[in-house]
Parts: C-alpha cells; sequence; structure tokens
C-alpha cells in the first residue's frame, strides 16, 4: 500500500471506530433516561435540541464543558458531492471523550455524531461548522417506540450511492452507521455505484 492508502486507512478505522463507540454510548443513555422516566422519548414532553441536551448529558461520563451555559455552536451538513444536508442552523452539543461530539439538532429525529472537523469549544462564531455526511457526520434518530438510537429512518442505508452523496430519503440523510457495523469499512467513499451496480458491500 502507499503512504497515502495507509494514512487513509488508518483515517477511516479511528472514525469507525468512533461510530460504534458514540452509538453505544447513545443507547446505552436512552436506555437508562428510558428506564429513569419511565418511557420512551415521546413520552418526555420533550423534543427540541435543547431539552434532549438536557435529559442525555446527565448520562454520560468524561464530558468536555464549554462553561456555565450548554454548548451550542452554527453547523451544516453537506453530501459529498457538494449538496446541502441541512440549513446552517445552531445545535446544542455534547463533546465526549476521544474526540467524539454529539449534535443535538432540532429534535429526536436529528442527532448528529461528529467524529472529527469540530473542536468542542465555547464559541458564538456566526459562520457554520461544514461537516460531510458519512464521513465525519453520521446521522442518528431516536425511536420513539423503543428505547434504542435508529439508524435506519430514512430506510436508505444500505444503498451506497445514497450514502455517498448523504441522502437524502424520505426527508432526511441516509445513514452509514448501519453499513459500517455491519461490514466494517467506508468504501462508499470510494466506489459507491460499482458496490451497487455488482450488489457488494466492498470495492476488493
Amino acid at each position: 500500500m502507499t503512504l497515502p492508502s495507509v494514512i487513509l486507512n488508518y483515517q477511516e478505522k479511528a472514525t469507525m471506530t468512533k461510530v460504534k463507540k458514540a452509538y453505544s454510548i447513545i443507547n446505552q443513555a436512552y436506555q437508562k433516561a428510558s428506564f429513569d422516566n419511565s418511557g420512551t422519548i415521546n413520552t418526555w414532553n420533550c423534543s427540541s435540541g435543547n431539552c434532549i441536551y438536557e435529559f442525555f448529558t446527565k448520562y454520560f461520563n468524561n464530558i468536555k464543558t464549554c462553561g456555565e451555559n450548554p454548548c451550542k455552536i452554527s453547523f451544516q451538513i453537506v453530501g459529498s458531492t457538494g449538496q446541502n444536508m441541512t440549513n446552517p442552523s445552531p445545535a446544542f452539543y455534547t463533546a465526549l471523550a476521544d474526540g467524539i461530539t454529539i449534535f443535538w439538532y432540532d429534535n429526536y429525529e436529528n442527532i448528529y455524531i461528529i467524529t472529527s472537523g469540530f473542536k468542542a469549544t465555547e464559541t458564538n462564531s456566526t459562520s457554520p461548522i461544514k461537516l460531510i455526511a458519512n464521513k465525519n457526520s453520521f446521522h442518528l434518530s431516536l425511536y420513539t417506540d423503543r428505547p434504542k438510537a435508529g439508524t435506519m429512518f430514512c430506510g436508505t442505508s444500505w444503498d451506497p450511492v445514497n450514502l455517498y452523496k448523504g441522502g437524502p430519503g424520505n426527508g432526511c440523510p441516509a445513514s452509514a452507521v448501519d453499513w459500517i457495523m455491519r461490514y466494517e469499512n467506508m468504501d462508499y467513499l470510494r466506489c459507491a455505484q460499482k458496490m451497487k451496480d455488482n450488489g457488494t458491500n466492498s470495492c476488493n
């Protein structure tokens, strides 16, 4: 392998490790929150990003804080081909250990795992942080009928072309979390159409 290939392989393995770890942390927190509040999120009278942030933050360990007020940042998700997945919007965020950040955006149907490209510091910048869907930003939603984070909300998470483009499907981004957990690769960033045409899950 060439040096650039080795570096890319290392970066993608680090990203996949963060995605799987964040997914596990969110699910564990949601299970605890559902138990403590006697029901799933639709029974909590909680639909805004601020409310969800407050509900979940106390269930996370090793949180990096950014002052007395809730951490908030303006961000924008774009696809690999440059199209906008979200309008520039402020979101509350939770900064975990190992450089993982969770953006609590809009409501419980829009949570983003951020693996890189964002440094968790207190900021009031009006210029949104731009992140790339399924490269350093991974979409989740919280199921309202069971205490689990969902990755198939849009129903397009197994289509490598949709994962490469960033979606959208049924109004929200396709998420690569399922793909990463099952196939242990991010090859949808390199040979999406080839995999779709051949019905495979790897460039090899």
